[in-house]
């Protein structure tokens, strides 16, 4: 009689008909295509799962298998959890500091994501990511960081038309589920020391074209005053000086900085 055979590849599951020796009605068998045996019931049974990826690459390359998903939607001062994408599994809106990461670890403990068997997916939210994924990472999460845009994308072929924070967060973990993003890995200290100090150049170099264009519209006013042009010019000088000693330092942090030889912030999607 003729049955039905699921064929997997690449994570997708297709259905062809195929004639089978024995009598009877159809039937439903499942092949491996890479070995051409039978796998077992367990493995034949339909279930949530992700398998973890080599750390910036776009296909997996380990069997390790995460049996939970959690997407988190990040906040300046607040984190919106779903496990497994299902918005019954959400978590209280918790706070992101210190505390409120303390207490996500908890929270996912009592629902059992152990950490060998979870990965964690969050959006590069300007820096508000940064110190959660540490956290995460430190306890033995799998953390992977999206750039938003791919999490926005993903929802519009959804068709998804509502948007909440705990919407947002189911999203981002069925986004996590499907499309396996690749595990973060930290940067060294070397490298986020650098980070540092070229980020905090940016600000005094705007600082610097800030005040110039005060000083400039300050010397047309009628009357000048005397007392902001001092105000003004002292300022400048020391932002000036802050440059040349950014720049100091910038230098000395490039020459020992040994992780500059290796690509930046592996599995990291910025949102620029």
């Amino acid at each position: 009689m003729e049955s039905w055979a699921r064929h997997s590849h690449s994570g997708q599951h297709t259905c062809e008909p195929h004639r089978s020796s024995r009598s009877g009605a159809k039937s439903w068998s499942a092949r491996d295509p890479f070995t051409q045996t039978q796998p077992s019931a367990a493995a034949t049974k339909p279930e949530h799962k992700v398998t973890s990826i080599d750390q910036g690459s776009d296909h997996p390359s380990s069997l390790e298998v995460f049996m939970l998903m959690v997407g988190i939607d990040i906040g300046k001062t607040e984190l919106f959890v779903c496990l497994d994408g299902d918005e019954q599994k959400a978590a209280k809106p918790c706070a992101n500091t210190a505390a409120g990461h303390q207490n996500l670890l908890t929270w996912l403990h009592k629902r059992g994501a152990a950490p060998q068997k979870t990965q964690v997916v969050m959006e590069s939210t300007s820096v508000y990511w940064e110190v959660l994924a540490f956290t995460l990472h430190d306890a033995g999460f799998k953390v992977s960081v999206v750039n938003p845009a791919k999490i926005k994308f993903f929802a519009r072929s959804l068709l998804r038309r509502g948007k909440t924070d705990t919407l947002d967060a189911a999203l981002i973990a069925q986004y996590g589920a499907t499309m396996r993003p690749a595990c973060w890995t930290p940067p060294e200290a070397d490298v986020l020391e650098l980070r540092a100090l070229v980020r905090d150049r940016d600000v005094i170099v705007a600082l610097i074209t800030l005040e110039k264009s005060r000083r400039h519209a300050a010397d047309h006013q009628a009357p000048p005053s005397a007392t902001t042009q001092l105000w003004s010019d002292a300022r400048l000088a020391l932002l000036e000086q802050q440059v040349k000693a950014a720049d100091q330092a910038i230098s000395v942090a490039t020459s020992g900085a040994r992780a500059l030889r290796a690509p930046f912030h592996r599995g990291f999607e910025p949102s620029d």
